[in-house]
């Protein structure tokens, strides 16, 4: 596997509209194993939480949700590419969502999951 392949990369993104930017972003970079001959990817995960109150989303907009969209990312990036510059320096994303979660007022913490099978499954080609 060629580096850039091994160390794959999912952006996800959220819209509230409370912000001027109107949208929240992260990028998260993952090291992949290597297969063996034989292996096969079934599938894959990621589990994100969501925190009430202060820390978590707590949303005016009349119906209460956030609908959080996960991308996969078109090229290689670092970190220091991102932090402490504005979005416009990040990498570019596909305009396919892979997945996607629809996030509401909780009271406690809360796991949201998205399926990252087709992704995964394009990283490993």
């Amino acid at each position: 596997m060629s580096p850039f392949v091994a160390v794959s990369t999912l952006y996800i993104a959220g819209n509230d509209g409370d912000y001027a930017t109107g949208d929240g972003k992260s990028y998260i970079k993952f090291t992949l194993p290597d297969l063996k001959a034989g292996d096969m990817v079934t599938g894959g995960e990621l589990y994100l939480y969501q925190f009430p109150g202060e820390y978590g989303y707590d949303s005016s907009n009349a119906d209460g949700s956030l609908q959080v969209n996960a991308y996969r990312v078109k090229e290689s990036w670092s970190a220091s590419s991102i932090i402490n510059q504005s979005y416009s320096s990040a990498p570019s994303t596909y305009t396919t969502v892979a997945d996607y979660f629809n996030a509401s007022r909780v009271s406690s913490e809360t796991r949201r999951r998205l399926d990252l099978s087709r992704i995964i499954k394009v990283w490993y080609g």
